[in-house]
């Protein structure tokens, strides 16, 4: 686990421009998905993400453990950084403190539908 406490970290400064710039985003094909529950789900799929992040203080959580662990069998680079660092990546009040990065998932729609289908707008 590679822990960082300037918020000058070249790793920092790309995870805050991901966080906080959908241009960033964009350009590197990445989206982040914040909370147990919502990285928890993602490495049940069976997909691996790019990197794991925790804030200090989640680090003793376990569920949070549960999934430092998974991801560290997993080879997945995991980063820890301060809680007040982690508070500029976040965009939940009352998080826990863990979030991934993962490529943007591509949404696999036919050209031609073959089948009936209901569009939500």
């Amino acid at each position: 686990m590679k822990q960082i406490d300037s918020p000058h970290n070249a790793i920092f400064k790309n995870l805050k421009a991901l966080a906080t710039n959908a241009k960033a985003r964009r350009e590197q094909n990445k989206v982040i998905l914040e909370g147990i529950h919502l990285t928890h789900s993602y490495l049940l799929t069976g997909q691996l993400p790019v990197s794991c992040v925790v804030s200090r203080s989640a680090e003793d959580n376990w569920e949070v453990s549960t999934i430092i662990t998974r991801c560290e069998q997993q080879g997945i680079p995991i980063v820890s950084v301060n809680d007040s660092q982690f508070e500029a990546l976040s965009s939940v009040d009352n998080g826990v403190g863990v979030l991934l990065v993962i490529e943007q998932p591509v949404a696999n729609t036919p050209e031609v539908l073959a089948e009936s289908a209901l569009l939500l707008d």
